[in-house]
C-alpha cells in the first residue's frame, strides 16, 4: 500500500471539488502574508494618526478615550471620542456607573413589590414557594398513579386502599 503525500491529497480534493489549487503551499502563503502586513502596517498606522508608540510614550487623551469607548461601550459614536477626551476618561466612567435619578425608572420599579423586600423576607418567600411546588408535584403524582394490586403474605393479591375506597 502506497501512502500519499498529504499535500498532494489536499490538491486532489481541491481539484475534485472543482476549485483551482493554490500555487503556493499554505505555510509559504501565510509567511508571505505576514511579511506583507509587516511592511504595510507602519505606513497605515502613520496615515491613521496613531503613531508608533514605545512603552515610554504616554497615551493622549483622545487615544485613551478611544480605547475606553471600544472596551467599555459598543464603540464610539460620531463625536463621542472628542467629548470623552475633553471631559476625561475617569469622569465618563463615573457617569456610566452612576447615571443619576430617572423618574420613569423609579415609577416602573415602584410597581414591583419584590424590589423593596429585604433578604430574609425573600428567603422566606423562596422556601415557601419551593415547598408549595413540591406539594403540588406530589399531589399530581398521587392522582395520576394507577392503583396497583398489593401482594399479601399468603400469595393472593388484594386491591390497594385507594382502589377500595373509590
Amino acid at each position: 500500500m502506497r501512502l500519499e503525500d498529504p499535500g498532494r491529497a489536499a490538491v486532489r480534493r481541491t481539484l475534485l471539488a472543482g476549485r483551482r489549487p493554490c500555487p503556493v503551499p499554505p505555510r509559504a502563503a501565510t509567511a508571505l502574508l505576514l511579511a506583507a502586513l509587516a511592511t504595510i502596517a507602519p505606513q497605515a498606522r502613520a496615515d491613521s494618526g496613531m503613531g508608533m508608540r514605545t512603552a515610554d510614550t504616554p497615551l493622549s487623551a483622545r487615544d485613551s478615550a478611544l480605547i475606553v469607548l471600544n472596551r467599555l461601550a459598543y464603540g464610539p459614536r460620531p463625536g463621542e471620542v472628542d467629548r470623552v477626551a475633553s471631559t476625561g476618561v475617569l469622569r465618563w466612567v463615573d457617569q456610566q456607573l452612576s447615571p443619576g435619578r430617572d423618574p420613569a425608572r423609579e415609577r416602573l420599579e415602584s410597581q414591583f413589590e419584590i424590589l423593596h423586600l429585604d433578604r430574609e423576607e425573600l428567603a422566606r418567600r423562596f422556601v415557601a414557594a419551593r415547598e408549595a411546588r413540591r406539594e403540588q408535584r406530589a399531589e399530581r403524582a398521587d392522582s395520576t398513579m394507577p392503583a396497583l394490586p398489593i401482594a399479601t403474605s399468603s400469595g393472593s393479591t388484594a386491591r390497594s386502599a385507594a382502589a377500595i375506597c373509590s
